[in-house]
């Protein structure tokens, strides 16, 4: 999430991380700010108010939504059923929120009570629906795959089984990823965090890819501002050593060229 302070540009990151914690940061060419260590898992804006997802300590438990006006926190509500939430976003109504372990979508009111839900085919973390995004009037969500059972994806990280879809009709927009997060518009192409390869892709509305940029880690997490891509880069359960911490790193789209990096005291962002 972008926002401007005067005449700088600043990036807020949600993190979180079993052992280091998270919170919010604010991260511009000042350098990191943690705002707080309150764990989280995704912002969104709307109607004047800041909505916030807090993750529950262990995945299997539900999560908390914080909403924000401009004098702090304005309503809190405890979502039982959103267990190991990943993201949301405001669709013009709702707020929408990928629940992982659920394997579902919630749409939220304003005040935050749950008034739908979707649920994908399997059980448990079966498609690993991750990550959100509002483009032309569509909702399209990520999600390592269509599988039957619980974390079947494991088996399958890097076998091109990642999908982003459109939420409503269930037509694939992406495919061939490899656990794949945040899906963006950007001029008539798609750019995508394929995760598990540590790269951004930048591909065309038919799926090819035009460039791909190699990052140094688990890719999750993105926002633009003019020319520069802001990607976050996340440590993983299985690959980095739990005191590994997670950055943000803002490429340059002209040259492809790693403009800064930011580190941050969270092992995911």
């Amino acid at each position: 999430m972008l926002r401007r302070r005067t005449d700088i540009v600043t990036l807020l990151v949600s993190g979180f991380g079993e052992r280091s914690g998270g919170g919010i940061f604010a991260v511009s060419g000042r350098g990191v700010e943690q705002v707080d260590s309150l764990s989280s898992t995704g912002l969104a804006v709307a109607r004047g108010r800041v909505a916030r997802l807090v993750r529950s300590a262990t995945e299997h438990y539900g999560s908390e939504l914080l909403l924000y006006d401009a004098n702090g926190v304005d309503r809190y509500v405890r979502l039982d059923d959103v267990v190991d939430p990943h993201d949301v976003v405001w669709d013009g109504t709702h707020y929408v929120v990928a629940s992982t372990t659920a394997n579902s979508l919630f749409w939220l009111s304003a005040q935050g009570e749950v008034v739908r839900r979707w649920q994908a085919t399997g059980d448990g973390d079966a498609w690993h629906l991750n990550s959100l995004v509002l483009a032309d009037g569509r909702l399209y969500a990520a999600a390592f795959g269509r599988f039957d059972h619980h974390r079947d994806w494991i088996e399958h990280k890097h076998d091109g089984r990642g999908i982003v879809f459109d939420v409503e009709s269930g037509r694939d927009v992406l495919t061939g990823l490899d656990c794949p997060h945040h899906p963006r518009r950007l001029d008539g192409s798609w750019l995508v965090c394929n995760s598990a390869q540590h790269e951004l892709l930048e591909l065309t509305d038919d799926g090819r890819v035009q460039r791909r940029l190699e990052l140094r880690s688990w890719t999750r997490g993105l926002a633009t501002a003019g020319g520069t891509f802001f990607v976050g880069e996340s440590s993983t359960r299985d690959r980095w050593a739990a005191t590994a911490g997670a950055s943000a790193c803002a490429l340059r789209r002209a040259s492809c060229s790693r403009a800064s990096r930011a580190r941050r005291a969270c092992r995911r962002a």
